[in-house]
């Protein structure tokens, strides 16, 4: 081949260039194929990509939280654009002059290590008063221009320090005890006594600050970091440690609510013809529920940038805002919305991509806030009728006279399953809790954080015997008419243990009595002759099989996780007749008895209480029905209420305070209506709570000797009505006798559904 190319190309310079071109050739063609590869294959839009992404802003745009509203549509909670002032943790202590003054002083070394230590301590001394007198500036202007009252910022730096403190310790006691498990050894404290974050946090002092003070605030700072940039270099650096923050502010308008209630209806010491105006607070607090910052579990369970990429627009990051109980809690997967993105190119400031937030879906309650609002004003202490009042108690109890009783009621409608009210005294102002937090938190007397409706279980007292003996009459083991002999106690070798009260009293016996009579005089040995009788014939579970039925210690499936069960645990026969009259091992809810007596009335069994009712709820299915009352039972059990409540030797009938006529006055006088009712006194079950602050309360700080609880379920039948159409719960916490105490507080609500038109018939809502 050599051969042939010289007798071809005999000049060796003609070779040699061919030879270059051939290599030129192939070193270009070389190029063009990489090049070609960059601007179509794979690399080439990786590189592309890449470089666009750097031309391209993402910029996230905020979503709208559902609102809350009642049935009637008012709002109970919904997002207004808004803004609050935050200052750092350690001007808030005051540790911020002390930390600049050293600062400052060591800023000129050489003058500092020329200094001795008292001309050294006099220099910081100096300064720090200087920074002191800016903080003291700072908080007064911040209390002046937030419109509070002397005295109202310095107690807020004491509550947020008082709760950074103890989320201090709790968090240190928290780590002490995970490094002593994973040593198996005692660990010193100083190992774990690390700052916590909210200790490098900004906390907020001034919270919903309208337009026109945001302004002026605004102008101040401005002015005070612009001063502090041509004077001093100390003059206004505190204003570095304040911000300004633009939020959307979570409000709750029917919070406080103002309500004229009619004293004529009252017991005759509290009767009056002028009517009374009672300004309620924390109307909606235990109900809507409360907000908190998201914290670092909630990011990592849903977090917004998930390990695969991308976004998720419904995820939490750091600074969003959740629900922390009630419905806020409970609806917050409904409430919460998604953000929007939108990608903008720099260059030419058009959107490449947009995704539009998603506002969160409201949600419709099934209370009624003026109601609620009405009830609890029943139920605060200026009514009157929950404080310790002198008919409650004997001569020796007359020092009690005016102390508050807490408690909760709830009102449902029978057919529907409607929560109309749900009240829980003591209320939560938000505002007051916004202040000071640790004294609702720390309170495990009070427990005013828990809602007595649902959150605090109690024993039922004789509530419970309306379902006893319709499921005694069901099971035949009492005859609709059948009359029993009843002792004046539940067993003959403990004569003393439960007590027929009309034996206590006349020391005498009733003789014989049928379910109806058993009711109205409300006779414990009956309900545990009862009880035996089902436990002979069927077993000892039988009587908690059917307090299941009803709905007691069972999920109420209100779409609240909050909620609790109470508990059904008979271990022996003794307990089995306990819990026939409410006693021993059985507790429930007012919740949870309203509900038994709206299957009581209608006998639907697997019919939930509602409160959430849009968006409608998939709840799990409830227990099987294998227990359905008898209509004869039903009878029996409804009048004997009626009579317990209307006749004058009944239980649920008269109060024992006089009238001006010397007679005890009734417990229900609402027009109109039939009140079909069962008291219910219940054993004190005193408990403390910790609230995981570690705290325990000293047993001396409360009465050794708690009253009884006192119970009143009643249920409201409107004239023309073929049956009733409301029930009332009312609970009230070691205040003693249940129709006297408690009967005063159901007839007044029964008194607000009237005036709210809830009792017409035919309805005409």
């Amino acid at each position: 081949m050599r051969s042939s190319l010289r007798s071809a190309v005999p000049s060796m310079f003609q070779r040699r260039l061919i030879l270059l071109t051939a290599l030129a050739l192939l070193i270009g063609t070389t190029l063009g194929i990489a090049t070609a590869g960059l601007t179509t294959g794979q690399s080439f839009r990786e590189a592309r990509s890449e470089a666009e992404a750097k031309l391209q802003a993402t910029r996230f745009t905020s979503t709208v939280r559902g609102r809350v509203l009642d049935r009637n549509g008012l709002e109970l909670a919904k997002d207004e654009p808004g803004w609050e002032v935050a200052v750092h943790f350690s001007v808030i202590t005051g540790d911020w002059a002390h930390e600049q003054a050293i600062a400052d002083a060591r800023a000129d070394k050489l003058a500092w290590e020329r200094m001795d230590d008292a001309q050294r301590d006099a220099e910081v001394e100096s300064l720090h008063r200087e920074y002191d007198q800016q903080v003291q500036m700072l908080f007064t202007t911040l209390e002046q221009l937030g419109r509070l009252k002397p005295g109202q910022m310095q107690d807020r730096r004491d509550n947020i320090t008082r709760w950074v403190h103890a989320q201090q310790t709790h968090i240190w006691n928290k780590r002490q005890e995970q490094a002593e498990a994973e040593r198996g050894e005692p660990v010193p404290r100083s190992e774990v006594e690390e700052p916590i974050a909210e200790q490098n946090q900004y906390h907020t002092v001034l919270h919903d600050l309208r337009d026109e003070l945001r302004l002026q605030l605004e102008d101040f700072i401005v002015i005070g970091r612009t001063e502090g940039d041509r004077a001093e270099a100390w003059s206004m650096r505190v204003f570095e440690m304040v911000e300004l923050r633009r939020l959307t502010v979570r409000r709750y308008p029917h919070d406080t609510m103002h309500v004229t209630l009619d004293r004529s209806t009252l017991p005759e010491p509290l009767k009056n013809t002028e009517p009374i105006r009672i300004d309620v607070k924390g109307v909606s607090t235990h109900l809507v529920g409360l907000m908190r910052d998201a914290w670092a579990e909630d990011v990592n369970d849903q977090p917004f940038l998930p390990e695969s990429g991308g976004f998720d627009l419904s995820g939490y990051r750091g600074g969003d805002r959740l629900g922390q109980s009630g419905i806020e809690y409970a609806m917050e997967h409904v409430l919460r919305g998604t953000r929007g993105v939108r990608t903008t190119n720099l260059n030419t400031g058009e959107i490449a991509s947009e995704v539009l937030p998603q506002a969160g879906r409201d949600v419709m309650l099934s209370v009624d806030i003026r109601l609620q609002a009405q009830v609890q004003a029943v139920m605060s202490p200026e009514f009157g009728l929950m404080v310790f009042q002198p008919w409650h108690g004997g001569e020796e109890q007359q020092d009690l006279v005016g102390m508050p009783f807490n408690g909760g009621a709830v009102v449902m409608d029978i057919a529907s399953g409607d929560v109309l009210a749900a009240v829980t005294m003591p209320a939560v102002p938000r505002d007051e809790l916004a202040e000071d937090p640790l004294s609702f938190w720390r309170d495990p007397l009070n427990r005013p954080m828990y809602h007595r409706g649902w959150q605090v279980p109690y024993p039922p007292g004789s509530t419970v015997k309306p379902l006893v003996v319709t499921a005694a009459i069901t099971d035949r083991v009492l005859g609709e008419n059948e009359t029993i002999d009843t002792p004046g106690y539940l067993w003959e070798n403990k004569p003393l243990v439960y007590r027929d009260w009309y034996w206590k009293v006349h020391t005498a016996l009733r003789g014989e009595i049928n379910g109806i009579e058993a009711l109205k005089f409300s006779s414990n040995p009956f309900f545990g002759l009862l009880a035996e009788r089902l436990i002979e014939r069927f077993g000892r579970d039988r009587l908690p099989a059917w307090y299941r039925q009803f709905g007691l210690g069972v999920d109420p499936r209100i779409g609240l996780g909050e909620a609790i069960n109470g508990k059904l645990i008979p271990q022996n026969h003794a307990d089995g007749c306990f819990i026939a009259i409410g006693q021993g091992p059985v507790s429930t809810t007012p919740l949870q008895v309203c509900t038994a007596y709206a299957r009581l009335v209608h006998g639907k069994m697997d019919q939930p209480p509602r409160l959430i009712v849009h968006p409608r709820l998939s709840l799990d299915a409830g227990p099987s029905v294998k227990h359905q009352p008898s209509a004869s039972g039903r009878r029996v059990a409804l009048e004997g209420m009626r009579l317990a409540a209307s006749e004058r030797d009944g239980t649920a009938s008269v109060l024992r305070v006089l009238d001006s006529n010397g007679r005890r006055q009734p417990i229900f006088n609402v027009p109109g209506v039939t009140v079909m009712a069962k008291s219910g006194t219940a054993d004190p079950d005193v408990r403390w709570i910790d609230y995981n602050f570690n705290e325990k309360v000293d047993p001396g700080e409360v009465d050794t000797e708690p009253r009884d609880h006192a119970w009143v379920v009643a249920l409201v039948q409107p004239d023309g009505a073929p049956r009733p159409t409301h029930v009332v719960a009312v609970i009230v916490e070691h205040a003693g006798s249940g129709g006297q105490i408690a009967g005063p507080v159901v007839n007044q609500i029964i008194h607000a559904l009237q005036q709210h038109r809830y009792l017409e018939y035919p309805p005409n809502r």
